[in-house]
């Protein structure tokens, strides 16, 4: 773990856990979102991975924090995530209790670069959930620069929606 990440004092959620959802197709994004989880429990922060391969749909309205972290393949989500990348494509849930961020993983050598990550942020932000940084799109072979800018990442999305009435 990063220097950075232990004891750090602006990391608090609140009560409110944070899901951290990966979608990948050779363990990048997985290692990424094993390294978030380590960092949020070192901070006392109350954190899950869920695979999007396996993830329970019917949970997705109650999510109120989520780190989504996704590898792209020839433009496309990993195999095993296309499920969970046609549901928000097809969802019509208003979400604006949703604090996220998205870390998009692709290879700066493809036209593509973090297509999938771009995906889902975009269709977050359109149903309305609240963008807590901007997406994060990191070069798959960059691991040291990725897991540095989920240290960062990770207080901003500890802070509560605040809904307007």
């Amino acid at each position: 773990m990063s220097k950075s990440a232990a004891n750090n004092p602006k990391m608090s959620n609140n009560g409110v856990p944070l899901t951290i959802l990966f979608a990948t197709e050779t363990g990048n994004a997985l290692v990424l979102a094993e390294f978030a989880r380590a960092t949020c429990v070192g901070n006392g922060v109350k954190a899950t991975l869920a695979d999007a391969a396996t993830y329970d749909f019917a949970r997705f309205s109650s999510e109120r924090a989520m780190l989504l972290i996704t590898s792209t393949h020839n433009g496309e989500p990993p195999r095993d995530a296309m499920d969970f990348f046609e549901f928000l494509d097809e969802c019509s849930l208003p979400l604006p209790r949703l604090r996220y961020s998205v870390v998009a993983l692709g290879d700066t050598a493809y036209d593509d670069f973090c297509a999938a990550g771009v995906r889902l942020d975009e269709r977050l932000a359109a149903m309305g959930a609240t963008r807590a940084m901007p997406r994060l799109d990191v070069d798959a072979h960059e691991h040291r620069i990725g897991r540095d800018r989920i240290v960062a990442l990770l207080p901003s999305l500890a802070q509560p929606v605040v809904e307007s009435l």
